[in-house]
């Protein structure tokens, strides 16, 4: 079973300085699980109360495309954007009974091009043979992607 994760806060131009970064810094990266999955196959839900756009083998969100097969053991996580030469793999897998997390941060201008909001997203991506609601709490990330020295533009 997959379940995915997305957490994503956000906040102002006027809200970037260090007196912000540090109340930013006590935001959690995990949540606990409070909906059981509806299918066997696993979840895919953000913290804005959004399920993620997927098909029955490939979830999109945003930076990566989380792919499932016919396999329940494997996930694959296809980092977009990303060339080998930055130091990170073009695809990742999730092997059964562990997690790993992605996070990156953005930049958007509103829909009058008055206001720029900044933000972070952190997505947990586990593959697990049981769900519990305090799966990314209790366990380590095999590994943590983070992709925050680049800023990408999100047209949202």
């Amino acid at each position: 079973m997959f379940i995915i994760q997305s957490l994503e806060y956000e906040w102002e131009k006027s809200q970037r300085g260090a007196k912000f970064a540090s109340q930013r810094s006590l935001l959690p990266q995990t949540l606990s699980l409070d909906c059981l999955p509806d299918y066997d196959r696993g979840i895919a839900l953000d913290n804005r109360g959004r399920f993620l756009k997927h098909s029955k083998d490939f979830i999109s969100c945003d930076r990566f495309n989380i792919k499932y097969g016919i396999d329940p053991d494997l996930l694959e996580v296809e980092l977009l954007g990303i060339q080998p030469a930055y130091g990170f793999p073009p695809s990742v897998r999730v092997n059964q009974d562990e997690w790993i997390q992605l996070k990156y941060n953005y930049r958007k201008v509103d829909g009058n091009h008055s206001r720029w909001f900044f933000g972070l997203r952190t997505i947990n991506v586990g593959n697990f043979t049981t769900f519990k609601s305090d799966v990314f709490l209790t366990k380590n990330a095999r590994r943590i992607y983070d992709f925050q020295r680049n800023v990408y533009r999100i047209n949202k």
